[in-house]
């Protein structure tokens, strides 16, 4: 299998489901393969994380845009630089409500704005909404990093396996 067919198939196993409360969450599908565990554990800094409703859904995003983007014509590089430099920011929520309900839901999440400020050298003058952005895109892109990764090697393991 190449890296198209793991994004699609990560892209394809996911569903949105309901609550009693009628909150609604996403979740892996009960016919998803074996391995979309093991990726969402990866998504996770394999158990590092807990897992919570907003981390799943960003998992699912990075997952349906990452098989849109990728392309079996372009270098990983490309991909990885154009995930990071196109897509990626292009899931940032713009509203303030949706920033702070992704801050509010896991104490974890301060970390991400401060190490998003310390990575791009952010100036103490900028504006909450917009550290809260930057924070919200540096988890989306370790998330990505890490499925990435994993995706990688799955391929290798797939490579492995066809030499003789």
């Amino acid at each position: 299998m190449n890296s198209t067919n793991y994004w699609k198939i990560l892209s394809n196993s996911f569903e949105t489901r309901a609550r009693s409360s009628g909150v609604q969450y996403v979740a892996i599908k009960e016919d998803a393969p074996a391995w979309i565990q093991d990726a969402v554990r990866a998504a996770h800094n394999e158990g590092d994380i807990p897992p919570d409703d907003i981390r799943f859904e960003m998992i699912m995003d990075i997952a349906v845009v990452a098989s849109e983007a990728w392309s079996d014509s372009v270098s990983t590089q490309a991909f990885v630089d154009d995930m990071e430099s196109n897509y990626i920011d292009s899931l940032v929520p713009i509203y303030t409500n949706e920033l702070t309900m992704w801050l509010a839901s896991s104490n974890l999440r301060l970390s991400y704005v401060d190490d998003a400020a310390d990575t791009f050298g952010i100036s103490p003058e900028i504006n909450l909404f917009d550290r809260l952005q930057l924070g919200y895109m540096f988890e989306l892109t370790e998330i990505f990093n890490s499925l990435n990764d994993f995706i990688n090697e799955m391929n290798q393991i797939d490579s492995d396996k066809t030499v003789f």
